[in-house]
């Protein structure tokens, strides 16, 4: 897996230009979807940058960054802000999907 750098954040447009850093996940969309709807709602985005997308159907998309706490869910073209305080999804993929524990791009903080 090769690493980009860019001097300002990505944005959804230079995420989806990056074709080599694509991979195809096979889980529960319905539960991954309905789990992320069940966080707190927030009224803007925490996002600090573009790192995963996940496409659960042909309408929904979801965005999240480094941490795996935010996240943009786009459905119909409207955008929602969730924010999972506790890390649940986060400790999930990481336990159960190697790339999340080999290839998460951990910002130096």
């Amino acid at each position: 897996m090769g690493v980009d750098s860019y001097s300002s954040n990505i944005n959804p447009q230079i995420f989806w230009n990056q074709t080599d850093e694509h991979m195809f996940l096979f889980m529960n969309k319905v539960a991954f979807l309905s789990e992320i709807e069940t966080y707190k709602e927030l009224p803007k985005s925490t996002l600090q940058e573009y790192i995963f997308a996940f496409i659960t159907s042909k309408k929904d998309t979801l965005y999240s960054d480094y941490n795996l706490k935010s996240w943009i869910l786009i459905r119909n073209k409207r955008e929602k802000y969730y924010y999972d305080e506790q890390g649940k999804t986060a400790e999930f993929l990481k336990s159960t999907y190697p790339f999340f524990r080999e290839c998460s791009y951990m910002p130096n903080k």
